[in-house]
Protein backbone atom coordinates (compact mmCIF):
# COMPACT_ATOMS: atom_id res chain seq x y z
CA UNK A 1 0.00 0.00 0.00
CA UNK A 2 1.15 3.09 -0.77
CA UNK A 3 0.35 6.06 1.54
CA UNK A 4 -1.15 9.28 -0.14
CA UNK A 5 -1.87 12.78 1.85
CA UNK A 6 -3.95 15.59 -0.30
CA UNK A 7 -3.54 19.17 1.44
CA UNK A 8 -5.72 21.58 -0.77
CA UNK A 9 -4.80 25.01 -0.36
CA UNK A 10 -7.21 25.93 2.64
CA UNK A 11 -5.22 23.41 4.90
CA UNK A 12 -7.46 20.30 5.69
CA UNK A 13 -5.54 17.36 4.55
CA UNK A 14 -6.69 14.00 3.92
CA UNK A 15 -4.44 10.83 4.41
CA UNK A 16 -4.87 7.27 3.26
CA UNK A 17 -3.56 4.55 1.15
CA UNK A 18 -4.14 2.98 -2.18
CA UNK A 19 -2.55 -0.04 -3.84
CA UNK A 20 -1.23 2.20 -6.49
CA UNK A 21 0.45 5.21 -6.62
CA UNK A 22 -2.00 8.54 -8.20
CA UNK A 23 -1.28 8.48 -11.79
CA UNK A 24 -0.64 11.81 -13.52
CA UNK A 25 -4.36 12.03 -15.27
CA UNK A 26 -5.74 12.37 -11.89
CA UNK A 27 -2.73 14.38 -10.12
CA UNK A 28 -3.61 16.95 -13.03
CA UNK A 29 -7.48 17.03 -12.31
CA UNK A 30 -6.84 17.10 -8.60
CA UNK A 31 -4.56 19.67 -8.33
CA UNK A 32 -5.95 21.36 -11.25
CA UNK A 33 -2.97 22.60 -13.27
CA UNK A 34 -1.16 21.77 -16.41
CA UNK A 35 2.25 21.24 -15.63
CA UNK A 36 3.46 19.02 -12.13
CA UNK A 37 6.47 20.03 -10.43
CA UNK A 38 7.84 17.02 -8.20
CA UNK A 39 9.14 18.20 -5.39
CA UNK A 40 10.10 17.11 -1.30
CA UNK A 41 8.09 17.07 1.69
CA UNK A 42 8.25 15.70 5.48
CA UNK A 43 5.18 15.57 6.81
CA UNK A 44 5.02 13.65 10.70
CA UNK A 45 8.53 13.02 10.57
CA UNK A 46 8.29 10.86 7.11
CA UNK A 47 10.20 11.93 3.83
CA UNK A 48 7.42 12.37 0.82
CA UNK A 49 7.40 13.05 -2.90
CA UNK A 50 4.91 16.43 -3.24
CA UNK A 51 3.30 17.07 -6.29
CA UNK A 52 2.33 20.60 -7.00
CA UNK A 53 1.34 23.21 -9.57
CA UNK A 54 4.74 24.63 -11.29
CA UNK A 55 2.95 26.66 -13.87
CA UNK A 56 0.00 28.74 -12.00
CA UNK A 57 1.46 29.04 -8.72
CA UNK A 58 1.63 33.10 -9.08
CA UNK A 59 -2.54 33.26 -9.42
CA UNK A 60 -2.93 30.81 -6.31
CA UNK A 61 -2.75 31.19 -2.61
CA UNK A 62 -0.43 30.41 -0.44
CA UNK A 63 -0.74 26.36 0.92
CA UNK A 64 0.73 26.81 4.11
CA UNK A 65 0.72 23.02 5.57
CA UNK A 66 2.34 22.21 1.89
CA UNK A 67 5.04 25.27 2.65
CA UNK A 68 5.83 24.21 5.94
CA UNK A 69 6.36 20.11 5.00
CA UNK A 70 8.33 21.82 2.09
CA UNK A 71 10.31 23.85 4.41
CA UNK A 72 11.03 20.47 7.01
CA UNK A 73 12.31 18.79 4.52
CA UNK A 74 14.83 20.76 3.03
CA UNK A 75 16.02 22.15 6.67
CA UNK A 76 16.10 18.13 7.82
CA UNK A 77 18.32 17.54 4.59
CA UNK A 78 20.80 19.90 5.79
CA UNK A 79 21.30 18.33 9.14
CA UNK A 80 21.51 14.69 7.82
CA UNK A 81 23.92 15.86 4.83
CA UNK A 82 25.52 19.17 5.73
CA UNK A 83 27.97 18.97 2.80
CA UNK A 84 25.47 18.93 0.44
CA UNK A 85 23.22 21.63 2.59
CA UNK A 86 21.15 25.02 1.17
CA UNK A 87 20.59 27.98 2.22
CA UNK A 88 18.26 27.93 4.32
CA UNK A 89 17.35 31.57 2.90
CA UNK A 90 16.64 29.81 -0.09
CA UNK A 91 14.46 27.43 2.04
CA UNK A 92 12.32 29.98 3.41
CA UNK A 93 12.24 31.43 0.61
CA UNK A 94 10.41 29.02 -0.99
CA UNK A 95 6.09 29.25 -0.79
CA UNK A 96 4.37 26.39 -2.41
CA UNK A 97 0.87 27.45 -3.79
CA UNK A 98 -2.83 25.94 -4.60
CA UNK A 99 -3.77 22.18 -4.13
CA UNK A 100 -0.42 19.46 -3.33
CA UNK A 101 -0.44 15.68 -3.12
CA UNK A 102 2.29 14.07 -0.69
CA UNK A 103 3.25 9.96 -1.98
CA UNK A 104 5.04 7.99 -0.48
CA UNK A 105 7.57 5.65 -2.82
Amino acid sequence: MIKHIFIPQSGFNIAFEHAKKIDWDHAYSILNCKTIEVAQARWNGENYSMLCDEDGLSNKSENLKATKAYHDYWLWYNKEHPEDARSELDIIRRIIKGHVILHKD
